[in-house]
């Protein structure tokens, strides 16, 4: 079993100590707080299943290092190959549940028009969701017979993976000699009694995307950050 192989076949077996981002999660994560993420794409015609599982086949060679289960170390986590096809299932179970111990921590539940990608927060970001969905949609909408522009078609680059998509970037960037953090006043709470679980709901918004930019680039922002400002400002006001 190799550690951080340059190039990884599907045959071949990996293993991965968690980045300096993860290793937050594996202590923090329960049924209800569950640290997995959703991305949704609607599209404008019903799900077509067959190409889709041929789609995602594809996208498995293109992304190998996220076909892994959580394993217990003596002294850590790690995250090892395990040789499985991602899930596809009916989207008809609450979304953003925990994910079982050995198994992936990816699934695609799928519905109607609606097919979503969920990921555990312990293998990637929002940013690298986004770029797997990106390539679950230009195999699949290819695997349906649609035309693929030149600059979007991933024909014989499915080999195509760069260390730095996997590596745990922290190592790299990080300076020694940078000052310490200061010290600051303790986080507040809201002054609610806690939701009896299950705690969370989904909570659906459609915003104009134009008029959204628009406020972001006013402020120099990217949306993200425009979003989340928000957030924390109606915390701090409440």
């Amino acid at each position: 079993m190799n550690k951080y192989p340059n190039h990884i076949p599907e045959t071949e077996k990996f293993w991965f100590p968690l980045d300096n981002a993860a290793k937050i999660f594996p202590a923090i994560i329960t049924k209800q707080v569950t640290a997995v993420i959703r991305l949704t794409a609607v599209l404008k015609q019903p799900v077509k299943i067959k190409p889709l599982r041929r789609a995602v086949l594809l996208t498995e060679k293109r992304f190998p290092y996220y076909k892994v289960q959580l394993k217990e170390g003596f002294f850590w986590y790690y995250l090892e190959h395990l040789p499985q096809n991602i899930p596809i299932e009916v989207d008809d179970k609450p979304c953003c549940r925990k994910f079982s111990r050995g198994s992936l921590m990816i699934r695609i539940p799928v519905k109607d028009n609606r097919i979503n990608i969920e990921f555990s927060h312990i293998l990637t970001d929002g940013g690298g969701a986004f770029q797997f969905l990106k390539t679950l949609l230009i195999l699949y909408s290819k695997e349906c017979g649609a035309d693929i522009p030149p600059e979007y078609d991933l024909t014989g680059r499915e080999d195509e993976i760069a260390e730095e998509e996997y590596e745990d970037a922290y190592k790299r960037y990080f300076q020694e000699d940078l000052p310490p953090m200061v010290k600051k006043s303790k986080a507040f709470h809201l002054p609610y009694p806690l939701k009896t679980p299950p705690r969370f709901e989904r909570l659906n918004a459609i915003l104009p995307l134009d008029r959204v930019k628009k406020l972001a680039a006013e402020n120099g922002v990217s949306i993200t950050v425009y979003l989340v400002s928000l957030y924390l400002f109606t915390l701090q006001d409440i």
